[in-house]
């Protein structure tokens, strides 16, 4: 797979990623501003417990990577496509637990 990508150009590639949004966003007329949105405040708050949400959503995707061996989009592209009983079983996870979580959250109340 390749090198591993060390701290000062994985801290490089984060920098790069914030920016190109900064970017598009200016581009695009909007202002930039560290908000998460209406949506994101209306279902999880403002402050400190909406950051930490994120944390704990983002701790979440990265052990659930790791448990299964891959992205939900290398598993459901490619896995998926060489019809891999184990990327099969990742995708209808990972589409299940998107629609119950969306349901969750509130979603089914719009």
């Amino acid at each position: 797979l390749g090198q591993r990508i060390d701290v000062l150009g994985a801290a490089v590639f984060l920098a790069a990623l914030a920016a190109g949004g900064a970017l598009a966003r200016l581009v695009a007329g909007t202002a930039v501003d560290a908000g998460l949105g209406p949506e994101h405040e209306r279902i999880f708050g403002a402050g400190p417990g909406a950051a930490l949400v994120l944390a704990a959503g983002g701790a979440l995707v990265g052990l659930g990577t790791a448990l299964a061996d891959g992205c939900s989009t290398g598993h459901g592209l490619t896995g998926s496509a060489r019809l891999q009983p184990g990327s099969l079983l990742s995708t209808a996870s990972f589409l299940a637990s998107a629609v119950l979580v969306s349901l969750l959250a509130g979603g089914w109340a719009s």
